[in-house]
């Protein structure tokens, strides 16, 4: 019996921060999440029993290279110098990963731009 063949589409995935649909991704990987702790640890007592605990940390940062000639770097530009210029978390907004194709859903209701 044959196995079915999947299509994986990059132009398929809506990347969307503060309202701004971002475009221009680099050749290569376009984007990675990586969690910022496991879901769970393992915590030892002394005489060697374990347990696990939930960390509860569901916070992440995605990477997503842009090509220099991208609009969207000055949009992300203009954000994290707002960002760092002004008080009260002026840069933090939505960001969504949508994939079109019904396969992934990303959403974090506070966003912002660590660096490029």
């Amino acid at each position: 019996m044959t196995q079915p063949v999947f299509t994986y589409d990059a132009q398929s995935v809506a990347l969307i921060f503060a309202a701004v649909p971002l475009a221009g991704y680099a050749d290569g990987e376009f984007m990675r999440i990586t969690p910022n702790s496991e879901g769970f640890q393992l915590v030892m007592g002394v005489d060697g029993q374990g347990t696990r605990s939930k960390t509860g940390n569901g916070s992440g940062r995605l990477t997503t290279p842009l090509m220099q000639s991208s609009a969207s770097n000055d949009a992300c530009s203009a954000i994290h110098s707002l960002d760092l210029l002004a008080e009260g978390g002026a840069g933090i907004g939505v960001l969504s990963m949508i994939d079109t194709s019904g396969r992934s859903l990303l959403l974090a209701p506070e966003a912002w731009i660590v660096g490029w």
